[in-house]
């Protein structure tokens, strides 16, 4: 009872700091698997064409991102979640995107502690130039 106490005033505070309330069904439609770009974009009440100019892109290339036709890279991800008010981490899934290889070195690497994105980048390069 005590640790419901504490992590409800837990949750109470960072509402107070600006921590950002979602609401279930986005987080059903995530956890559902669906594209998590649309998903944001639909929430934050923006159409594909605000998108767009905010990232910089084409209609044609942010509608094959939200349908999976294609991949985009980090540097569009990361302008698409700006213009989301997001992280890239945010957007993407890094268990579903990065090769096993590299989640078995992470895991040995770090255990306890939190991969960054330039360290996965790392080890992504490492992989490779060993194949």
């Amino acid at each position: 009872m005590v640790q419901d106490i504490q992590d409800y005033d837990a949750a109470m505070q960072a509402i107070a700091d600006g921590e950002e309330l979602i609401p279930g069904e986005v987080v059903n439609a995530l956890v559902d698997g669906e594209n998590p770009i649309r998903v944001w974009r639909e929430y934050r009440g923006m159409t594909q064409g605000q998108l767009v100019q905010v990232a910089e892109i084409s209609v044609p290339y942010l509608s094959q991102l939200e349908s999976g036709k294609r991949r985009g890279s980090t540097d569009v991800l990361g302008a698409i979640a700006k213009g989301l008010d997001l992280t890239l981490d945010d957007l993407i899934d890094l268990r579903a995107t990065t090769p096993p290889a590299i989640l078995e070195r992470v895991a040995q690497a770090h255990e306890e502690e939190p991969v960054s994105l330039d360290e996965i980048n790392t080890l992504v390069h490492e992989v490779r130039r060993q194949r």
